[in-house]
């Protein structure tokens, strides 16, 4: 029988003769010997992969539980920064409330509100009731439409805002007077590229408090295209609790055109197959790009200059151009209809607060014959330069006392000083 003869055997003695049958295996004497930490030779490298593997496997845990971490803490930084809080410092989430200190973030936001309200706090519920509160008394007016009411970041609003818009609006609604807005060229209105619809909305909600208030206020929308005045007029109905609003149709000219050139004038808008808010039309079977229905101008070439994007669609613009013969005013005659002075003798003839002109190709030629002894110009005026030479505009309107905020992304802003 083969036996094998080990010194500083397993049992620790000195020697021992084992039975080859019961001999250890070289696996297990590997094992024995990289738990004692004794493993030499050929079995170095071995140990040395398995160590590695050990220090490998803790490595990517430990940065598993650190990335899993900081993701947590991003989450709970996020979720308590989008919990509200009202001014007794209780703060909101769900239907539940939690009662506590009102933070640094929290007074800077409050702080915040209370500047750009001035004199009036308003809080908006999700059921669209404002409740206005100023001095001792407090009232509560139904707001139900879905514009939001808070300020646009719209550039042109901006530019409004930083020249004094919402300040001057908001303090003719508190003295108790009112004021006229005047929007040419207004498609159907409320739409979401629109700098007026929200930021309208936004001096309203937070400067009235009854509808007698909001009915000081008139707003009127003038617009030529007969398809997009009828869904002018829907939303007019739709959003007719905002304020006194009208509409006239009716393209609007130059001043200086004469009574006779005025008749049989041909406008170009696009056809009403296509859905004014999807853009489906129904001829073709295809979705259009719904801006394309704004497209409307007394230049039919200002309107081809969009035929790319009916091209990439394997359709042609031609095919959907209508022309309408409209009736047309001057920009004095259309302004003193809509400010009302034709109804009510009783006041002096009075410029609106802002006007906004977007007439495809036709606003520079308005505001170039716009009368410097009008009695109708007003306070802020805003026009598109997009298709047009804009300079002998601005020229025109610095002769009048106006201060030019623009051009910027196509339009300009002009604020009368004097």
């Amino acid at each position: 029988m083969t036996t094998v003869t080990r010194r500083g055997g397993w049992g620790g003695g000195s020697s021992n003769s084992i039975n080859a049958a019961t001999a250890p295996s070289a696996s297990d004497m590997i094992k024995s010997s990289f738990l004692k930490g004794s493993v030499s030779g050929g079995n170095s490298s071995s140990s040395s992969s398995r160590r590695f593997r050990s220090f490998h496997l803790i490595y990517v845990l430990v940065l598993t539980v650190l990335i899993v971490s900081a993701y947590s803490t991003y989450l709970l930084i996020v979720l308590l920064k989008q919990q509200p809080s009202n001014v007794n410092g209780t703060t909101t989430s769900g239907t539940g409330s939690t009662n506590g200190k009102v933070t640094t973030q929290q007074q800077q936001q409050q702080q915040q509100q209370h500047q750009e309200q001035e004199h009036v706090i308003m809080v908006t519920g999700g059921d669209g009731v404002v409740t206005s509160t100023s001095g001792s008394s407090t009232t509560t007016t139904s707001t139900n439409h879905n514009i939001k009411s808070t300020p646009p970041h719209h550039h042109n609003w901006k530019a409004l805002q930083e020249a004094g818009l919402v300040e001057q609006g908001t303090e003719l609604i508190l003295n108790g007077d009112g004021f006229n807005v005047i929007q040419i060229g207004a498609h159907f209105g409320f739409e979401p590229n629109d700098p007026l619809g929200a930021g309208i909305k936004y001096i309203l909600d937070h400067a009235t408090s009854s509808v007698q208030q909001r009915k000081k206020v008139r707003w009127t929308f003038v617009e030529p295209s007969p398809s997009n005045m009828r869904k002018l007029s829907e939303n007019l109905i739709k959003y007719g609790d905002m304020c006194d609003m009208r509409s006239i149709n009716a393209g609007v000219v130059s001043d200086s055109l004469m009574e006779s050139e005025k008749t049989g004038m041909v406008f170009y808008s696009i056809r009403d197959t296509i859905d004014l808010d999807t853009g489906y039309d129904s001829i073709s079977g295809k979705i259009i790009p719904h801006w394309i229905t704004e497209l409307s101008s007394f230049d039919r070439s200002n309107i081809m200059k969009h035929s790319f994007a009916m091209e990439e669609l394997g359709l042609d613009l031609n095919d959907y151009v209508v022309e309408t013969v409209v009736k047309v005013k001057g920009f004095t005659e259309l302004v003193k209809e809509a400010v009302g002075d034709d109804e009510d003798k009783s006041e002096p003839p009075h410029g609106p607060l802002v006007v906004m002109i977007d007439t495809e190709g036709l606003d520079c030629k308005i505001v170039n014959g716009i009368s410097a002894s009008s009695k109708y110009l007003p306070k802020y005026l805003v026009f598109e330069i997009s298709h047009c030479d804009y300079k002998p505009s601005v020229e025109h309107l610095k002769n009048m006392g106006y201060d030019i905020k623009g051009p910027k992304r196509g339009n300009i802003v002009a604020v009368k000083m004097n």
